[in-house]
């Protein structure tokens, strides 16, 4: 009994992990390279921030640790690492298309998330290890590819 337990359980957590990895490839991140090539004002700005080097700052250790990883990169997506414009705006599998992004209600509908700040305090937490404390609004004054115009 206990055999056949065992056998249904590893068989059971062998389907969870592929499902896992299958749900994290199919995810459709596009990267910030994509969206540079029409927010181009955005990007640059987001090249020249902290954020974009945020998984550069990482020890080896922290690497491999997914609570950093959680932030400092898009878990999951091979590649693109920093805080990529998708980790506020949401994956871009479908809304990235230009003629979904000319309809801003239309680009919403199917995941485009819009400028806010409080998406910022999702890795900006009292938990998260930081130099100094965070304040949000502060914050979101620097933030210059928040001041580059357009819609998001």
């Amino acid at each position: 009994m206990f055999r056949r337990t065992a056998a249904i359980l590893t068989v059971f957590l062998i389907f969870a992990a592929a499902g896992a990895l299958l749900e994290s490839a199919d995810r459709g991140e596009v990267g910030a390279d994509n969206c540079g090539v029409c927010h181009q004002a955005q990007y640059q700005a987001w090249v020249n921030d902290p954020h974009s080097k945020a998984f550069s700052i990482l020890t080896p250790e922290q690497r491999k640790d997914p609570r950093c990883l959680r932030c400092h990169t898009m878990s999951g997506a091979e590649g693109l690492q920093g805080v990529q414009c998708e980790i506020c705006h949401g994956s871009g599998k479908y809304y990235s298309r230009d003629y979904i992004m000319k309809d801003v209600k239309l680009a919403e509908a199917v995941g485009l998330k819009p400028r806010n700040l409080s998406e910022c305090v999702n890795c900006h937490t009292d938990e998260a290890p930081c130099v100094r404390p965070f304040n949000a609004e502060e914050a979101w004054q620097r933030l210059k590819h928040s001041k580059t115009g357009g819609a998001h």
